[in-house]
C-alpha cells in the first residue's frame, strides 16, 4: 500500500487498503487521490474518490473529515466545453 502511495497510485493504494481492511487509511487516501485526480483535471474520478471516502467518515461520524471533504467539495467543478469555431478564412 505504501509502496503504491510513494508511486503516486494513491486510487490503488486506497483500493489495497479497502481490501486489507483499513478504512480509516482508504478514505485518507481516497481524499489524496480525489486532490491529485481533480489537479489533473480528472474531476468524475475526483467526485469518486471523495464521495467512497464521504460515506466512510459519515458512518463512523468522522465531523473533522467530513467538513475536509466538504471544503474540497467545490473545486470539483467541470470547466464548461468550450465549442470549437471554424477558423476563418
Amino acid at each position: 500500500m505504501f509502496r503504491l502511495f510513494a508511486a503516486g497510485r494513491t486510487s490503488d493504494a486506497a483500493d489495497l487498503a479497502d481490501r486489507m481492511d483499513v478504512r480509516p487509511t482508504a478514505a485518507l487516501l481516497r481524499l489524496a487521490a480525489g486532490e491529485a485526480l481533480a489537479r489533473g483535471g480528472l474531476v468524475p474520478e475526483a467526485r469518486d474518490q471523495l464521495g467512497k471516502a464521504v460515506a466512510f467518515w459519515q458512518s463512523v461520524g468522522a465531523a473533522h473529515y467530513l467538513a475536509k471533504a466538504e471544503a474540497f467539495a467545490p473545486t470539483l467543478v467541470e470547466a464548461p466545453v468550450r465549442e470549437k469555431r471554424p477558423a476563418r478564412a
